[in-house]
């Protein structure tokens, strides 16, 4: 699960209050949008990564135009407040600034941030990429790997995704390069052992390129490198996507540590379908060991090949018909799914409205919780939703989703942010006070969103 929170902007945007909204969403609301003034900087231009923890922790990137002249600059905002920017000296090597973010910023509900930042043009040749853990640089880019499984020569060359499992444990996502290796260049799952300060403890290699999986013939050529492509819990139980060398037709699977989930070519759980050729398979795991990912069945030329997995029965399948979508069939599935530690799947998918317009919509299980198309905040349509790497997060308890996307007034759209609170028994939040300090209550309304 992606591990950070909610956030709250109120010197960006005073929240839209919630609005009517199926029973497994208690609330959406907008919490951003392109125009608004950025504490530090100018104004919004595009939301772009978020993510969302249990905890009300945390950060969303924007791009901003700058507070004056030309250009733009991200920003990454911790709670509302700017935590990170561009131009930012770092803490190690000494004088390099950040350049931009690598797949985004995490946090660990103990307070711990992580991140992966590009170094600015300042940085010595070769090291500029670097993970940092409340400021600390834990490795640089260049570095040799201290791993006991992994050959001492192997050396760091890029840094990619950050996921945390608890306060001094975090899983990167690495490219390394290791000359024993009949494929030098690859990319390692690697766990870390880190101190209260962020230092480095120790490492391991969890899996990576060259490896030989169990039950396979043909040796991993490419791990899954983005963060929707694995996913790590408490236990350091691991779900993980890859590319195998030899016959293209059997070359991607899915495997839960040790045990095979899914080989392209073999049976699937369609019968008489075998598994197909997905890019990319997108996975999730909980603390209880509940798993989900995105799969594809063989294309056949029926429309009906992409499906979700939970467990290893079939969840939802393209071109069933779902009580929101009736009378139309999904046409397509989303590319990313969550499932939370209650055990509850979060994912989109698409089809075609009354007049054949293209509708997208949010499912919590196989209830619909909102779609494109309808008037939501105020006379401002939601025109497009971005379920997917990086730009939409849900928190493991599964309570609230932060998610990108594009609100729309008339001719005019601008990139948002927007965040639904979910209904989850136990786990069910009473709507938080605004600034008047009456639940639920709108605070205001954006100038461009308020109606004419």
């Amino acid at each position: 699960m992606g591990t950070l929170g909610i956030m709250r902007i109120p010197t960006l945007l005073a929240l839209v209050g919630p609005v009517a909204v199926p029973a497994a969403a208690q609330s959406v609301s907008l919490i951003g949008v392109a125009g608004q003034p950025v504490p530090g900087s100018g104004r919004a231009l595009r939301y772009e990564k978020v993510s969302v923890a249990d905890d009300g922790t945390a950060f969303v990137e924007v791009l901003t135009s700058l507070p004056s002249g030309p250009g733009s600059e991200f920003v990454v905002l911790e709670n509302g407040v700017p935590r990170f920017r561009k131009g930012d000296v770092l803490s190690s090597p000494a004088g390099v600034t950040i350049e931009a973010t690598g797949n985004g910023v995490e946090a660990h509900l103990g307070g711990r941030v992580a991140g992966t930042f590009w170094h600015g043009p300042t940085a010595p040749v070769g090291f500029n990429n670097g993970l940092y853990i409340d400021g600390t640089l834990t490795i640089l880019q260049g570095e040799l790997t201290l791993a006991s499984n992994v050959d001492p020569l192997a050396q760091y060359t890029q840094l990619i995704h950050v996921e945390f499992l608890s306060r001094n444990q975090v899983m990167l996502v690495a490219r390394l390069e290791d000359p024993t290796r009949f494929h030098p260049n690859h990319y390692s799952a690697m766990l870390f052992e880190v101190s209260d300060t962020g230092a480095l403890v120790s490492e391991r290699s969890l899996v990576r390129g060259g490896d030989l999986l169990p039950g396979q013939t043909q040796n991993v050529l490419r791990l899954g490198i983005t963060s929707p492509e694995s996913s790590i819990n408490s236990s350091g139980s691991l779900i993980f996507g890859a590319h195998l060398f030899g016959p293209t037709a059997f070359s991607k699977v899915v495997y839960l540590d040790q045990t095979l989930l899914l080989q392209e070519g073999s049976p699937s759980l369609v019968p008489g379908r075998d598994w197909g050729g997905n890019e990319f398979v997108y996975v999730d795991l909980n603390e209880a060991g509940d798993w989900v990912m995105n799969a594809a069945v063989e294309d056949v030329g029926l429309s009906d090949h992409q499906i979700f997995v939970r467990n290893c029965e079939l969840f939802v399948r393209q071109g069933e018909v779902l009580p929101g979508t009736a009378p139309q069939a999904l046409t397509s599935l989303g590319s990313e799914v969550w499932i939370t530690d209650t055990g509850d799947v979060i994912w989109s998918g698409e089809w075609s409205g009354p007049s054949g317009e293209f509708v997208q919509g949010l499912f919590f299980n196989r209830e619909l919780v909102m779609e494109t198309g309808v008037p939501r905040f105020g006379s401002a349509t939601l025109s497009r939703i971005s379920p997917g790497f990086e730009r939409a997060s849900v928190s493991p308890d599964g309570s609230r989703m932060l998610m990108t996307g594009v609100v729309q007034r008339g001719t005019e759209a601008r990139s948002a942010a927007f965040e639904i609170v979910f209904d989850v028994g136990s786990n069910y939040c009473a709507n938080p006070a605004n600034s008047t300090g009456s639940p639920g209550a709108a605070t205001g309304r954006p100038t461009w969103l308020r109606s004419t």
